[in-house]
């Protein structure tokens, strides 16, 4: 298989209303799609920085995926299952997961199989997902809804408000849903250790899953959990700590944020080797980046609700939306290859 052909897409799909995170406002979801293309077919690859994870702008990834669609130009390559076909280790994570997708995308396309049926010989045909609720006056109500069609695990955004706001806002939604409903929170590392403990002694009779980044200071984890017991799991400091902690049971993987769908791989190998769950997530990736982490899932880490959820939170994809039913994403209906409409994108290359 030889790289023919290439395009370089950018695009900006509105959300449906904007998303506040990590102290920025959001109204669009930026970024760049790839197209390669081969002499039998082609495939598409989302690279999306997002500001205040990503070290990348847009603009830098930009500039880096054309030189390496370049250096790809006319190379054959064979089996993209057996190792990584991209060995540069200066690629941005964002730039590599896009280029990854597209090359898997293409493998998957010669043999005949799902992404998934490249890395297992029984992937998952349907996988968990969580439902993120953004906290705020209507996050009962917005539960209540989000469980009555089929959500058995929620994702709550804490952190923005006071404490106390966020306290009676969580147990006003575990009152609505019932126990028998996972929460995790997430507070985007928005906490001071007091306050931290504060809020979590508070919340530790309700049946919460994990709580997300609690604090400002990720150091201060294991003293935090000492205090309140809560499980604790890791997102954007995993690359800064590096090494399992008391009280950690799960880790935060988004592969355009943490080096790729390889890299991911080996992050979900070593958090199994240190008794922790891989929860494969996104950071609101376009239909076309859900769809490979979708795979990532459904090969790596089928059981465990994952955070792949956020194609509604986008007004408008170039794809068909990820669509979730009773609290399920099936990946069979991600197979067939990928129909992009030229309407939202914009060809820099």
């Amino acid at each position: 298989m030889i790289i023919a052909h290439f395009h370089i897409y950018r695009y900006s799909l509105p959300f449906i209303r904007p998303i506040r995170m990590l102290g920025r406002t959001l109204t669009t979801r930026d970024g760049l799609l790839v197209e390669l293309q081969t002499d039998t077919g082609s495939a598409f690859g989302d690279i999306a920085p997002f500001p205040g994870l990503s070290a990348e702008s847009i603009d830098a990834a930009a500039a880096q995926l054309l030189r390496a669609c370049t250096a790809l130009r006319g190379k054959a390559f064979q089996d993209f299952c057996e190792a990584d076909p991209l060995p540069d280790v200066n690629l941005y994570p964002s730039v590599r997961y896009g280029l990854e997708s597209a090359l898997l995308d293409l493998a998957a396309q010669e043999r005949g199989v799902a992404i998934a049926a490249l890395f297992t010989d029984s992937p998952a045909d349907k996988i968990p997902v969580n439902a993120l609720v953004d906290g705020g006056p209507e996050a009962a109500t917005c539960a209540l809804q989000l469980v009555e069609s089929g959500y058995q695990t929620l994702k709550i955004k804490i952190g923005r408000n006071a404490v106390n706001a966020d306290i009676k806002m969580v147990r006003d939604v575990q009152a609505a849903v019932g126990r028998q409903i996972k929460l995790r929170l997430d507070a985007n590392r928005a906490r001071s250790l007091q306050q931290a403990i504060s809020f979590g002694q508070s919340v530790s009779d309700l049946n919460i899953d994990y709580i997300e980044e609690p604090l400002i200071d990720a150091r201060l984890l294991a003293q935090f959990h000492a205090e309140t017991g809560i499980p604790i799991a890791l997102d954007e400091s995993l690359r800064s700590l590096g090494h399992a902690l008391p009280g950690v049971v799960a880790v935060i993987l988004k592969p355009g944020i943490h080096g790729g769908f390889y890299e991911s791989i080996r992050l979900i190998e070593w958090a199994r080797a240190h008794a922790m769950r891989p929860i494969i997530s996104s950071a609101f990736l376009s239909a076309v980046g859900l769809r490979v982490a979708a795979h990532l899932a459904a090969a790596y880490s089928p059981d465990d609700a994952c955070g792949l959820a956020t194609s509604r939170w986008l007004a408008q994809d170039f794809t068909a939306a990820v669509k979730i039913v009773r609290g399920y994403l099936d990946v069979r209906h991600l197979n067939d290859n990928v129909d992009v409409s030229p309407t939202l994108l914009r060809e820099v290359r």
